[in-house]
């Protein structure tokens, strides 16, 4: 279902699929990924740069937030799932897990733009294996699960290594579905 995507390997390349309507939006979401393709980053920080970049240059119409939406988030995120979030896992899967997570990528992102301390360190030094953790406390002063709950409410938010690895070892062995 996606519009576009980055084909990493070798020379990278975009692949798009040709929508007049969404093509400087999608090229611009992809170059994102293409610029900061050499950093590990977590795929929520990724992501959440992509979409902001749509939106900061206008060419992401729908607001970052409504009712509705804030209640799905609510009713969906949880002590487990959130852990699939953290992984990077969520966004490959289909229906809402999938939705959610990218909106969730740009909400929490925007969250951490609004922490002092040094941006630019946070990204450079933001890892995958920890979803971004340590980076959050050394260069930005948060924890993950505080910045999360800032949305989500309380709750068990928190990146955890482990879990991380086994939702990593769970997508690696899971049977495709034919939406896959």
């Amino acid at each position: 279902m996606s519009r576009g995507c980055l084909l990493a390997g070798g020379y990278f390349h975009i692949a798009i699929q040709h929508h007049p309507d969404d093509l400087r939006s999608v090229l611009a979401h992809e170059l994102t990924h293409d610029c900061v393709a050499f950093l590990p980053l977590p795929l929520w920080i990724n992501e959440g740069l992509a979409q902001r970049v749509d939106r900061s240059v206008g060419l992401t119409a729908e607001p970052l937030i409504d009712f509705d939406l804030k209640e799905r988030h609510l009713a969906f995120w949880n002590e487990t799932n959130i852990q699939q979030f953290w992984a990077g896992v969520s966004f490959s899967s289909v229906g809402d897990a999938q939705q959610l997570s990218y909106s969730l990528a740009e909400i929490l992102l925007t969250l951490a733009e609004e922490q002092s301390g040094d941006h630019a360190s946070f990204l450079r030094n933001a890892h995958y294996d920890d979803a971004g953790q340590t980076a959050a406390f050394d260069h930005l002063g948060v924890d993950l699960a505080d910045l999360a709950s800032t949305f989500l409410g309380p709750g068990e938010w928190r990146p955890n290594r482990k879990a991380i690895a086994d939702a990593w070892e769970q997508w690696q062995t899971r049977v495709p579905n034919e939406a896959e």
